[in-house]
């Protein structure tokens, strides 16, 4: 069975591959490539990207294991920006009495299993990234970022110019003991060591290095002591097998007799649908050329999408650029002293990030906004009250309109 990693690439609008080979990841590939390597209806095992799930560690006192899967939609209520029906929510075993819970995009399964289906793939089970890594407290270096795993805190994928918020969080207030800090060079990881050791003493008993990519540990993962994702309307069930063959084999003989019939129909209908692609690919070219005239089509489809996502030449406002030029503005108008971040989420559809701030007063609440504004971003404070420690408030900060 074919072991694959998937990635979404919002750039290209395309599933890219990564296939798993005895725990080493081989070049990424788009999905459509991988599929046409292997035979038609081959079962594979897919590991979703870290990238593209969130996971939630919950406290839910006197709920049974057979009520747990009722009670966790309602405890996540409050963190998901969407609906509930547009989650797949997945229970995935409890560390020091908090239940871990995977929070997946309803959609983007879908959109993968669809994909899949297309090109004659069957998905056996679909396994979260982190999954993957061993149970203890884990820095490993991926790409241009981390995959973390503290059981019962944390666990994710964290890009580089997020990772000392992150840590802020995770290691200011409490010791979390030994600690491994994987990378695929000792320079790498002996950095992250370093500042480790310098911004948090007391929060370490030891920090060991491992100069790895983490192959061992995918290939050494039992598969079926994990969580699958495709729960809920995505859950796979196993074909039950008959070994009465001989009730079929009329059956089989008729259905041999028509694929001579059905053969030439699908090369007709395949004919026909190669004319009107071509046809679709003039008209849409011709369009293009209309509403942007001067610009030189190379792939007509990306172009497309990228006018209709970006508005023209207008830039991009993501999770990343937003949560890295709010912090800049917190540090830079010396801030830190009347505000304090306690959370944050992004919201993908209206491209904002959503904060939960405690301000010493209502006019450092004002402040920050003002802040914010003068950088160019769009603040506005949802809600705000006072109690007994101060100000507490809800902040909606997008990019320029």
């Amino acid at each position: 069975m074919e072991m694959v990693k998937v990635e979404w690439h919002a750039a290209t609008g395309e599933w890219q591959a990564i296939p798993c080979i005895l725990g080493v990841y081989q070049p990424s590939q788009p999905l459509s490539e991988w599929a046409s390597t292997v035979p038609d209806l081959s079962d594979a095992t897919l590991i979703l990207s870290a990238r593209h799930y969130s996971t939630h560690w919950l406290s839910l006192p006197g709920v049974s294991a057979r009520h747990l899967n009722k009670a966790l939609p309602f405890a996540l209520e409050e963190y998901l920006v969407d609906d509930l029906s547009k989650y797949v929510i997945c229970a995935a075993g409890q560390v020091q009495k908090r239940v871990r819970a995977y929070v997946v995009a309803s959609d983007l399964i879908e959109q993968l299993l669809e994909q899949c289906e297309l090109h004659h793939v069957r998905v056996k089970a679909l396994f979260a990234e982190t999954q993957l890594l061993p149970n203890q407290p884990l820095l490993l270096r991926q790409d241009d970022g981390w995959l973390i795993r503290m059981d019962g805190c944390f666990e994710g994928w964290v890009p580089d110019n997020a990772l000392t918020p992150v840590c802020e969080s995770l290691f200011a207030e409490q010791e979390q003991g030994q600690l491994t800090v994987a990378a695929p060079t000792v320079d790498q990881a002996n950095l992250v060591k370093t500042t480790l050791l310098s911004s948090y003493p007391n929060a370490f008993t030891d920090i060991a290095i491992d100069v790895t990519q983490g192959n061992e540990w995918r290939q050494q993962t039992e598969l079926k002591t994990l969580t699958t994702l495709l729960q809920g309307p995505f859950h796979v069930v196993a074909p039950q097998t008959s070994s009465r063959l001989s009730v079929f084999k009329s059956v089989m003989a008729l259905a041999a007799s028509v694929v001579v019939v059905m053969t030439t129909q699908l090369w007709i209908a395949q004919q026909q649908i190669k004319q009107q692609e071509i046809q679709v690919r003039a008209q849409s070219a011709a369009l293009y050329q209309q509403l942007f005239p001067g610009e030189r089509i190379r792939f007509l489809e990306r172009q497309f999408r990228d006018k209709l996502r970006d508005g023209g030449d207008t830039p991009q406002v993501g999770f990343v650029p937003l949560v890295h030029q709010t912090a800049k503005t917190l540090a830079d108008n010396d801030l830190q002293k009347n505000i304090t971040l306690d959370s944050l989420r992004f919201n993908d559809r209206q491209q904002e990030i959503i904060l939960e701030v405690r301000a010493s007063n209502l006019q450092a609440l004002q402040a920050f906004r003002q802040a914010l504004e003068q950088v160019g971003l769009v603040a506005e404070i949802s809600s705000a009250s006072n109690d007994d420690k101060g100000v507490k408030g809800r902040m909606r900060v997008g990019g320029a309109a």
